[in-house]
Formats: structure tokens, sequence, C-alpha cells
């Protein structure tokens, strides 16, 4: 694991702002669903989703100008990601499972996922 990536600050920075739009978007996401009486993980699961869109579009709003790259751009960030979205996945049910409130915990996961996330689209997707 080539731990350079996380020196290059302006793309840290970049990535944090982004990844706080996300998680902004996720947790608005995930309690409206949830409140609505969606369940808890089925909720996460569309709250991640739509985080990793918002996340998306602000990290690659100019770099494809053209729909069909933009499609597949999203498919493989999406996969890229898949990683990261088992970790939050994961910190959101053993938070709940300790007793946190869920947007605690679901904070938890997304900090878990984003390490992962920033390194894999580092190496796999923006180079």
């Amino acid at each position: 694991m080539n731990f350079d990536y996380f020196r290059d600050y302006k793309k840290v920075s970049a990535f944090l702002i982004a990844g706080v739009l996300g998680l902004l978007v996720e947790t608005v996401v995930l309690v409206v669903l949830n409140e609505m009486g969606l369940g808890l993980y089925v909720s996460k699961l569309v709250a991640i989703e739509a985080a990793i869109i918002a996340v998306f579009l602000v990290n690659d709003n100019f770099a494809f100008r053209n729909l069909e790259k933009k499609a597949y751009a999203l498919l493989r960030t999406n996969f890229v990601r898949s990683g990261g979205t088992i970790l939050s996945f994961a910190g959101l049910y053993i938070g709940v499972d300790m007793g946190f409130h869920y947007v605690a915990a679901n904070a938890l996961g997304v900090v878990l996922g984003s390490g992962f996330n920033y390194y894999f689209e580092r190496v796999l997707t923006w180079e």
C-alpha cells in the first residue's frame, strides 16, 4: 500500500470537502427514510448510493462532459467504493449493536469507509 497518496494535501482536502457533503447527504437521506419507516438498513443502502452520486458529481463535474462517459465513470466509482460501503455499513451495524444512536454509528461507519475510498479512488479512478 502506497501511503504517498495521503501526502497530496490539495487532493486530500478536496476529497474531504466532497466527503463532508456526502456525509450530509447520506445522513439526511438515512434519517428521513428511517423515520418514514423504511427500516434502518434499507435506508442506509439508499443513503449510501445518494451520497456516492453526490460526491461523484462534486468530484467529476467537469471531468466527464458526455453522459455516456459519466455513466461509465459512475459505475466504476460505485465498484471502487464497494469496499468502503461494506466498511460503512459494518460501522453502522456495529455502532448500533454497541448502543450508539444510529446517526453517530453511521458517522463512525463513514469515517471507516472514507480512508478506504480515498486510497482506491486515487489508485483506480483518478489516476
